[in-house]
């Protein structure tokens, strides 16, 4: 069933999202699946992890290295990312995640940048 997006006024139906967990976002809160997407992210705490970088509104996720080749994010491109807290974290398995909606932009301020 179509529903109006209650966050962007976008529409969008939950029975096009089968077996995941934005669908259940969806339902309960009545919105699309790219807000329930960025609902996920917030209700994890996804932004509190240390592995968790948002540079110039786009957020990012340092994974795991030790794995090659096209299993590595951006195909295991060097990155220095230096956060906000003073850390600085040398990855080859960096994952995009999305440039942040402007509806969640509170839920994710900038916390780093990425060293030249």
């Amino acid at each position: 069933m179509k529903t109006l997006c209650t966050k962007c006024r976008k529409v969008d139906d939950p029975d096009n999202y089968r077996d995941c967990a934005e669908r259940t976002i969806m339902e309960r809160e009545a919105v699309c699946f790219n807000c329930a997407f960025w609902m996920s992210l917030t209700e994890s705490a996804y932004t509190a992890l240390p592995t968790t970088a948002v540079v110039d509104g786009s957020v990012y996720h340092i994974a795991e290295e030790g794995v090659t080749g096209m299993s590595q994010g951006f195909c295991g491109r060097k990155f220095v990312i230096e956060f906000d807290d003073g850390r600085v974290v040398t990855t080859t398995n960096l994952w995009y995640r999305g440039k942040v909606p402007e509806a969640f932009a509170a839920e994710f301020p900038n916390n780093a940048v990425f060293c030249k």
